[in-house]
């Protein structure tokens, strides 16, 4: 399994249209509606000018799989707020290692390349998943943020993750 990364580009706004719509991302991004292509159109042209939001393609073997990121970059304070999701999800060994990569590629332009101090990201407690992998990186969690979200009739927690470049740097 070979993994890159490329900046997104236009034609892929109707791949990434498609995955958002799937049922069970919709319910990790808390979308109620389905996203049509002005959506996505709309959030292309800001990332794509953004200093704030550097997103990437995973490709798997050259072919697109995911979408990962850093969202939210605070220069002043050098933090950011990491963004992934898997679009086409193979077995859970072969997803798992892709996570790992792409945590590591994030954690890297993180610390090595905009000397960035904090990454964090926040999952909902319903995504033990996506927890998991954060720990498994060398995110620590930070803390709770109690029934933050309302899905299917109940309330859930936010947890949120982090590691700083201290971190990074002492397991590298």
């Amino acid at each position: 399994m070979k993994t890159n990364f490329r900046q997104v580009e236009k034609e892929d706004l109707a791949l990434l249209r498609d995955w958002r719509n799937e049922e069970q991302l919709r319910r990790l991004f808390r979308e109620y509606r389905l996203l049509n292509m002005l959506n996505q159109m709309r959030w292309f042209e800001h990332i794509s000018i953004s200093k704030l939001d550097d997103m990437f393609i995973v490709l798997m073997d050259d072919a697109p799989v995911g979408i990962c990121g850093l969202t939210h970059i605070n220069w002043k304070d050098r933090s950011a707020e990491i963004s992934y999701y898997l679009g086409k999800k193979t077995n859970s060994v072969t997803d798992v290692a892709l996570g790992i990569g792409v945590y590591d590629f994030l954690k890297k332009k993180c610390f090595d390349e905009y000397n960035l101090n904090r990454l964090w990201g926040e999952a909902w407690a319903f995504n033990q998943g996506g927890i998991k992998l954060a720990l498994k990186c060398g995110f620590k969690q930070e803390g709770v943020l109690r029934q933050t979200v309302f899905w299917d009739g109940k309330y859930w927690d936010s947890v949120i993750v982090s590691i700083l470049a201290e971190e990074y740097y002492k397991n590298e």
